[in-house]
């Protein structure tokens, strides 16, 4: 059927004939034969006005600044006079300063003089003539490296375990009786300081459970008999350690709660959350 389509479109057939082939064909030619996973051939023009777009945006600022003085070539002195002005102001500043600073000094619009800092390691911008601005390297200097203090190395005196996932947050009783931790296990662990500190058995008190994902952080109130909990799970939690139970639940945040304090004199509490804001609380 194809071979005589098409020679009767080869033969001066029919118009309509003639129009359904060349369509059909080129269905075909897309369907088959165009390679659709390949890159599409760069369009050279719009690349270029993509290009352009980015040039006068980044340098559109500083296209018209004039040259200073010292670099702008003198008539009949090819550009040596502004050379050896520049040079001897150089040169001056050394030998004024006893040959500490061999920096540049530039002149600004009202004359006064400029130096760029040859110890910083980044751009320096000046004013330049006609409030025009001028960048300058300063001369790379080497990092310093802080020499550590010595002390005498640390000693492990206890390994407290319990939990069954990541220990993500740990807050001190601010009567050093106790401790707290909350990890991925869902659970926060009361902790006796003393039999924990001395390696001795039984220094679990309490475990505590509501979370229902990792939790992130804790703190301990010094005013209140209070305990504070966040958690992955988007819920802040305020436990009475009197009663061992949740009394209060924080709703707000659209995400995981990663970090809680308590404001040292008010009865504040602010929570730092996954959703990129924080939330202060009337406890």
């Amino acid at each position: 059927g194809w071979s005589m389509a098409t020679m009767s479109v080869q033969g001066g057939g029919d118009g309509v004939l003639r129009e359904l082939v060349l369509a059909t064909s080129k269905r075909s030619y897309d369907m088959f034969a165009e390679d659709h996973a390949a890159e599409p051939a760069p369009d050279v023009e719009s690349k270029r006005v993509s290009m352009a777009a980015k040039i006068a945006s980044e340098y559109s600022s500083v296209r018209d600044v004039p040259l200073p003085d010292v670099l702008k070539p003198k008539a009949g002195g090819g550009g040596g006079e502004a050379r050896g002005s520049a040079t001897s102001s150089t040169a001056q500043d050394s030998s004024g300063a006893g040959g500490a600073s061999s920096a540049l000094v530039l002149r600004n619009a009202d004359g006064q003089e400029e130096r760029a800092r040859p110890s910083s390691n980044a751009l320096v911008v000046k004013q330049g003539l006609g409030g025009g601005v001028l960048a300058l390297s300063g001369r790379r200097q080497p990092p310093k490296v802080p020499t550590p203090t010595w002390h005498a190395p640390w000693k492990l005196k206890s390994v407290v375990s319990g939990h069954l996932g990541w220990v993500r947050a740990i807050a001190f009783d601010p009567g050093n009786k106790w401790f707290v931790t909350g990890a991925a296990d869902r659970t926060l662990k009361i902790w006796d300081l003393a039999k924990c500190s001395a390696g001795a058995a039984g220094g679990l008190k309490l475990t505590l459970t509501g979370h229902i994902s990792t939790i992130r952080g804790i703190a301990v109130s010094d005013r209140t008999t209070y305990l504070f909990s966040c958690a992955e799970d988007k819920m802040v939690k305020c436990w009475d350690l009197e009663q061992n139970k949740v009394v209060r639940h924080y709703h707000g945040h659209l995400s995981g709660v990663y970090s809680l304090a308590l404001h040292p004199t008010l009865d504040l509490l602010v929570t730092a959350g996954r959703d990129s804001v924080a939330r202060g609380w009337d406890i």
